[in-house]
């Protein structure tokens, strides 16, 4: 049975790029860490220009986890990782 993969594209200043990519194995572990700990994911504006995209490829089970996270604090899902990436520098 094959797997489906989703992709999330996430634009991000370029100051967050070597942050995302030196972090990119853990956004999984740290939403799972999210969901059990009941950690609140603050909304971070960040003023800075967001010129680059990144991609991230989750499984769905994994994809069903973001979308619950972003119902519940009203976010798209691009926009819950990427404050996660910000929380993570």
């Amino acid at each position: 049975m094959k797997s489906v993969k989703k992709h999330i594209i996430i634009r991000l200043p370029k100051s967050k790029i070597t942050t995302f990519n030196r972090n990119k194995d853990k956004i999984l572990q740290i939403v799972d860490e999210i969901i059990q700990k009941n950690i609140e994911v603050k909304r971070n504006e960040n003023f800075e220009i967001y010129s680059e995209r990144v991609s991230l490829t989750v499984n769905e089970l994994y994809y069903e986890k973001l979308e619950e996270l972003a119902k519940k604090y009203k976010m798209p899902i691009s926009t819950l990782v990427r404050n996660i990436i910000f929380q993570l520098s």
